[in-house]
C-alpha cells in the first residue's frame, strides 16, 4: 500500500511537468507572434534601440527564433505525453532551449546595430 502512494506521487509530478510544458507553448507562441509583428515598437529589453538601424527587421528575425522555440516546446510537450517517465528530461530540455534561444537572440541582435 505504501509503494502505491509513491507511484501516485510520481505520476502526479510527471503530469504536472507535462502540463507545464504544454501550457508554455501557447504563451511562447503569443510572445513570438507579438515580437514578430511588433514593427518599430521597442519591445525587446536586451536591445539598445538607439543603435538599431532597422527595428522591424530585428523584430522579424527575433520573432522567427521565438517561433522556433515555441514549436520545440510543443514537440517536447507532445513527446512527454507519450513518454511520461522522461518528463524531467523534457523540462531540462525546455529550460536549456529557452536559454539557448535567448542567447541566440542576444548575440544575433548585434548584426542589426550600427
Amino acid at each position: 500500500r505504501q509503494s502505491l502512494a509513491i507511484d501516485r506521487r510520481k505520476v502526479s509530478t510527471a503530469h504536472f511537468m507535462q502540463i507545464a510544458i504544454l501550457i508554455a507553448f501557447p504563451i511562447l507562441l503569443a510572445i513570438a507572434l507579438a515580437v514578430r509583428f511588433a514593427g518599430t515598437a521597442k519591445i525587446l529589453n536586451i536591445v539598445e534601440y538607439t543603435k538599431v538601424k532597422d527595428p522591424a527587421a530585428l523584430h522579424a528575425w527575433a520573432g522567427n527564433r521565438l517561433l522556433l522555440l515555441a514549436f520545440i516546446v510543443a514537440m517536447l510537450g507532445a513527446v512527454s505525453l507519450r513518454l511520461p517517465a522522461y518528463s524531467v528530461l523534457f523540462i531540462i530540455a525546455f529550460v536549456l532551449s529557452v536559454i539557448g534561444v535567448a542567447f541566440w537572440i542576444l548575440v544575433g541582435s548585434g548584426k542589426f546595430q550600427s
